[in-house]
């Protein structure tokens, strides 16, 4: 979990980095609008992301066993602040849905006590007293003295009618869903801002395109911009009317100038992709791990990885059983002191089930080594093997071991 964390917030970031330096500025809304959730999107699918250099023949790695010479107390404060965490977690993330049901349910409850009206696919909400018009979804909210006087503005209705047309809520409810879940990442509240400001952009660009007159409309936003609604989820007009909002509307870019920078996007996600996974392939002990495989496979026949398997390994009870029989026959040596060590091993589940190849990847010393693959090679429980095309295979795997003594 916290791997995934790290990776996927290193990622936000410097594709954030990116858009805000290189992207932002230029007037391609649309790629900027999906480059955005695309952005996003990549972020949290790149730790789950791996390239092996050797397919077929890597080891498996089991979950982390942790094993204490105090395991009442360490265990009884270690879950104690893991509960703590988790109903902290567990209460922001509630707190963040009933926000966001209470936001989606303001819209609809406004909706069912005003009067409303249907125009082809769009709804018009018309709200007593509303000082500027917001859309949510495919509801235009106005005010309803001045929808029945036509006195709203040929380009507010443009500017409103867009976001409807383009769906910006979807982003919107995609962004804040992510927040219900990672609440703690403050790079999703940039994320939402930029988002924002790209679809008034869009909206912006919509009022232009369809023939309005340019300084007409930018003293209508200055004229509006002091007009004051604070309604979430929703898309205002006066939403962050800022310079440079202002003179994006003005703005040309130079055409050959945007194709390269969305061109420099793919070789980017890639290029992210390739370090994201070196930063595994490049691990010591992953290393070491393929080279074991690549023996076992040279003396005993090929290792497969559990990707290319239709069966996995099955060990009688389960995985859970597994650890617990290994953490029963560890018998923990002697050591005056505190200590946190990693023991990794690594073994093959053969054909016929047996355990065989245990080796030793990391030893801290002390001992702690020759007892770890002293129990495990004590295990007379054989394992169901991994079938390819209904074939018994060998399979290889690695186990981490975490060691706490506490003097």
């Amino acid at each position: 979990m916290v791997t995934f964390l790290l990776k996927s917030t290193i990622a936000m970031a410097v594709l954030f980095g990116i858009y805000h330096l290189f992207l932002e500025k230029e007037k391609m809304h649309r790629f900027n609008r999906f480059y955005l959730l695309g952005a996003l999107v990549f972020s949290l699918i790149l730790p789950f992301v791996s390239i092996q250099d050797m397919p077929g023949l890597y080891s498996a790695e089991l979950p982390e066993l942790i094993l204490t010479d105090k395991a009442d107390a360490e265990t009884g404060h270690t879950a104690g602040w893991y509960i703590a965490v988790v109903a902290v977690y567990a209460l922001v993330a509630l707190l963040f849905l009933v926000r966001f049901i209470s936001g989606i349910r303001a819209f609809y409850k406004t909706s069912y006590i005003n009067k409303v009206v249907k125009k082809y696919r769009y709804i018009f909400v018309l709200v007593d007293g509303l000082p500027l018009p917001y859309t949510f979804a495919n509801m235009v909210f106005v005010n309803r003295s001045e929808y029945e006087h036509n006195a709203i503005p040929e380009q507010l209705f443009i500017h409103e009618l867009a976001h409807a047309r383009q769906w910006h809520t979807l982003d919107v409810v995609f962004i804040e869903i992510l927040k219900m879940v990672f609440w703690f990442n403050p790079l999703l509240y940039f994320y939402k801002r930029a988002m924002q400001l790209n679809h008034e952009f869009l909206a912006d660009q919509a009022v232009v395109q369809q023939g309005n007159d340019t300084l007409q409309y930018l003293e209508l936003l200055l004229e509006k911009a002091s007009y004051k609604t604070n309604v979430k989820l929703a898309h205002n007009l006066n939403f962050l009317i800022t310079k440079k909002r202002l003179d994006m509307i003005t703005k040309t870019s130079n055409p050959i100038k945007k194709i390269i920078k969305q061109m420099a996007v793919l070789p980017l996600a890639i290029a992210m992709i390739f370090v994201s996974c070196a930063d595994d392939n490049t691990d010591t002990k992953s290393t070491e791990v393929q080279k074991i495989a690549k023996d076992n496979t040279e003396q005993n026949g090929e290792v497969y990885n559990l990707d290319a398997l239709q069966k996995q390994p099955e060990f009688p009870g389960g995985i859970s059983s597994f650890m617990g029989t290994i953490q029963k026959s560890f018998a923990m040596p002697e050591i005056d002191k505190d200590l946190t060590a990693k023991i990794y091993l690594s073994f093959v589940i053969e054909t016929n089930g047996e355990i065989t190849n245990i080796k030793v990847i990391k030893d801290p010393g002390y001992g702690l080594g020759e007892e770890a693959a002293r129990a495990l090679s004590s295990i007379e429980k054989k394992w169901q093997p991994g079938e390819l095309n209904g074939v018994p295979v060998r399979t290889s795997f690695t186990l981490p071991i975490t060691i706490n003594i506490k003097n």
